[in-house]
């Protein structure tokens, strides 16, 4: 059988096999054809409670194995993953998912994925921290590309890699999950390489985990001397908020060190702040400086809980349709209160197709220079996203006119171009 991919469920459907129909096939195959089950198989993806018929899969022609974990380290998890090394050791890609808290046995068993693995180019170890060994041994890997980590409590990072020449040398993209942003900064500046291309960081908020003004700017300052930087996604999973913890408010310093980086392409900041100071100047400055941009995320209110007062008006808007030609989504929250200088000059950005303004307040009496204004710098705008809840019914009734509009103005746009080509 020439079957490339497969998958191992507790849960058949669409076609897909469960564990007890493998062993079947698989001793029919050793028995009738005097070979293994699969033999051309490269991906293996494991999402079952009970995975021992996936030793029968195990083999050095697998290159890429995801193992979801689920709430429950089982011994069967456990002797896979100890045996990857052994049975697979061609393998390129490898993720291990978990949803459950840390587990120390996991902590040591994920560790021992790595080790003999010299092939390997992508590992995703969300949920439990390696070892320091493991760390050092991956940091030493010539093909690593992309890593996806978990970063344990207080762990002296330097030490686990001062023996190498070029630690993570060929690394291009990281992603680093951490309970604390403390322990993320430190891994950041101490082991994340200094050509790093994406780099993106989430840590799941609690009443002990708010980014302040000061790691925010640490953080932005440490990324900026990282000049190869394409991408910075920084994340703190907000929609867990509970009204009454603190609140940290950012101003323009915090983010000015990011202004450096030139060539950013991405850049999403969707974190938890009672206010975030940064108005059109900084938008200006920011669009000016990141010309690349093609994706901006700019402290959006992101659910229903939370409102962020923003001090930008549509013209920062206008600034990043000036300044960024190449863009195609953004999301930022626009205050028209106030707002009467609508004209737009000759600035376009063609490719923007997503707009999201989070809890921004829309008056009706500016519907229609919303949507003008709109559709002059975004012709080519697909969609507008929105918080309901806070935005307020009558804010929220405006930008679905807005929309209405929009979509309104595109027909007709196409028709044009319809009629000019038949008169041509």
């Amino acid at each position: 059988m020439r079957v490339k991919r497969f998958l191992i469920t507790d849960y058949p459907r669409n076609g897909k096999v469960d564990a007890n129909v493998i062993r079947v096939l698989s001793a029919a195959s050793e028995a009738f054809l005097n070979g293994p089950f699969l033999p051309c198989l490269r991906s293996l993806q494991i999402e079952s409670q009970d995975p021992w018929s996936a030793h029968l899969l195990l083999s050095d022609r697998l290159r890429k194995v995801i193992i979801d974990l689920g709430n429950d380290l089982t011994l069967a998890h456990k002797t896979i993953i100890s045996t990857l090394s052994i049975k697979s050791p061609m393998l390129t890609h490898v993720e291990c998912l978990q949803a459950s808290v840390f587990d120390q046995s996991a902590h040591v068993a994920l560790s021992a994925i790595v080790h003999n693995m010299r092939k390997l180019r992508v590992v995703c170890f969300p949920s439990h921290a390696l070892t320091t060994t493991a760390l050092s041994y991956l940091a030493s890997l010539p093909n690593l590309h992309t890593a996806t980590l978990f970063i344990p409590e207080k762990q002296p990072y330097s030490k686990a890699i001062a023996t190498l020449d070029a630690p993570f040398a060929p690394l291009q993209a990281i992603t680093l999950h951490s309970a604390g942003w403390d322990d993320l900064i430190a891994f950041t500046e101490q082991v994340v390489p200094a050509y790093i291309r994406e780099f993106a960081a989430t840590v799941p908020i609690n009443q002990q985990a708010i980014i302040t003004a000061a790691q925010l700017r640490q953080l932005t300052s440490i990324l900026a001397a990282k000049r190869t930087l394409t991408s910075i996604v920084l994340n703190d999973n907000n929609a867990n908020i509970i009204r009454g913890w603190g609140q940290s408010n950012f101003s323009p310093l915090d983010m000015m060190p990011l202004l450096s980086c030139s060539g950013l392409e991405h850049l999403s900041l969707e974190l938890y702040c009672a206010e975030a100071e940064f108005g059109d100047a900084f938008v200006h400055s920011l669009a000016k400086a990141l010309p690349k941009l093609r994706y901006l995320a700019f402290f959006p209110a992101l659910n229903d809980s939370v409102i962020y007062p923003s001090n930008c008006t549509p013209l920062s808007m206008l600034h990043m349709a000036q300044h960024c030609p190449h863009l195609e989504s953004l999301s930022i929250t626009p205050n028209s209160e106030n707002f009467n200088d609508w004209a737009v000059g000759d600035f376009r950005a063609p490719e923007v197709r997503y707009l999201q303004v989070g809890n921004a307040r829309l008056e009706t009496r500016f519907v229609k220079k919303m949507a003008l204004f709109l559709s002059t710098i975004f012709p080519n705008l697909q969609h507008i996203a929105w918080g309901h809840r806070y935005t307020g019914r009558q804010s929220s009734l405006s930008w679905a006119e807005v929309t209405e509009l929009l979509a309104y103005g595109v027909k007709i746009r196409d028709q044009e171009r319809a009629w000019m080509a038949k008169g041509q």
